[in-house]
């Protein structure tokens, strides 16, 4: 019998995300791909192979999945929940079924950050990572980042000492230790018990290389910001940086000295500004504190009720939203001239080829108060890339500036029509 997690389960096996995305364009839901017939697939220019995959409707993979699911307490959150990451819906082609083991928190509501880092740190990034994994917990952030050896290990350790949840994304599945040791099967227990360890991958994958693209953009797309602690010049922290730039999202960098190896890939991230340079949990944290002021707690409060992880997964509330502006954020200076606004006045009328639609869009979305990267791609439906990308040449042209927190607020008064 096809359930909807069947359903689901079946799409994600025998197509990657792009595909399956086409696919549920068409046909709304997994099931109506289940039932239709070969023929119905023939436009939408899917290879031989994939079609020959969708032909097949055995449900033996997907039952086997669910009832590894049960035996070890996995839980399935698909694309259909309300529940599922309003950040992670806004990536690149994301993943249609997660899989996690504890309690997932709602990211969208959460100070959430990212941390990464070499394997193969120095003492100096070791203490750092551990100092920085602490001061977010126990600040009012949420830690997300993975379990390997070196930073990430030691941030999540650090955080999950204080008492406080943490999130540990996998490449491989939530059940199998990135650390294939006692310390390792350790660290993913107390996340689950405390948190959640969560993955794109079914139980029992291997944490293989060709799972780590999908996994950062994760670790990015569900975060606010990334904090890059240590990282030589050629390091897969530098790919996931670039990752949350490309998204939208914030990035952090701890400075190293300067003839440290380990260390020159963060320092050429700060030398390139393409990095805001931190020294302690809280120079992250002060960003976010005009946008998610009930989350700050004093120095030392660690100590945070944990839902009971059995319960079931409560339906995502919604996005915490900043008021128009800031009250940390000054007003401009209205000048004579413009008493309303003080703003340049910029009009559409007679500059038309000077601004694409989405550009248009995003100007006057922007009129009505600062946004961060994530509401301006629910509000005008436009892919993240694409929001990212003209928020960049806008700001560069002095339309908008950059505030604190991912946040951007418009320089000029756009008036489409007058």
């Amino acid at each position: 019998m096809l359930t909807p997690a069947k359903a689901w389960l079946w799409l994600t096996t025998r197509v990657s995300p792009g595909p399956a995305h086409r696919l549920l364009q068409i046909f709304d839901t997994p099931e109506q791909v289940f039932y239709a017939q070969s023929g119905d697939f023939s436009h939408l220019g899917l290879s031989e192979e994939q079609l020959q995959r969708l032909g097949d409707k055995s449900l033996e993979e997907p039952e086997r999945i669910l009832t590894e699911c049960e035996r070890r307490k996995i839980r399935l959150l698909t694309w259909q929940d309300t529940a599922y990451p309003l950040r992670l819906r806004n990536i690149d082609l994301p993943p249609l079924v997660l899989y996690y083991r504890g309690m997932l928190p709602q990211l969208d509501n959460e100070i959430a950050i990212a941390l990464a880092g070499t394997r193969h740190c120095s003492p100096y990034g070791r203490t750092v990572a551990a100092m920085l994994g602490r001061e977010i917990a126990i600040r009012g952030g949420l830690l997300v980042t993975g379990a390997g050896y070196g930073c990430d290990a030691t941030a999540l350790r650090a955080a999950l000492d204080t008492g406080s949840p943490a999130v540990c994304l996998l490449p491989g599945g939530v059940d199998v230790p990135y650390q294939d040791n006692d310390e390792g099967r350790r660290l993913l227990r107390d996340a689950a018990e405390q948190g959640a360890v969560l993955s794109a991958a079914p139980p029992g994958a291997p944490h293989l290389r060709k799972y780590y693209s999908l996994r950062n953009r994760l670790l990015t797309g569900a975060t606010l910001g990334v904090v890059c602690v240590e990282a030589p010049e050629r390091s897969g922290t530098l790919s996931v940086a670039a990752l949350a730039l490309e998204q939208g999202r914030d990035v952090y960098a701890v400075p190293s000295n300067i003839d440290s190896p380990s260390g020159a890939g963060t320092n050429r991230l700060l030398a390139r500004g393409e990095a805001i340079c931190v020294c302690s949990g809280d120079d992250v944290l002060a960003h976010y504190w005009a946008l998610y002021p009930h989350k700050r707690r004093p120095t030392g409060d660690a100590q945070v009720h944990l839902p009971d992880p059995e319960l079931p997964l409560p339906a995502s509330g919604p996005v915490t939203r900043r008021p128009a502006r800031a009250q940390s954020v000054p007003e401009p200076a209205p000048k004579p001239e413009q008493p309303q606004t003080g703003l340049p006045v910029v009009t559409l009328r007679g500059n038309e080829a000077k601004f694409t639609d989405d550009e248009r869009s995003i100007l006057t979305l922007l009129n009505e108060g600062a946004m961060i990267t994530d509401e301006l791609v629910s509000k005008t439906g436009l892919p993240a890339r694409r929001v990212s990308s003209c928020l960049t040449v806008l700001t560069i042209r002095k339309l908008i500036r950059q505030l604190p927190g991912g946040r951007f607020e418009t320089a000029v008064h756009f008036v489409v029509d007058e």
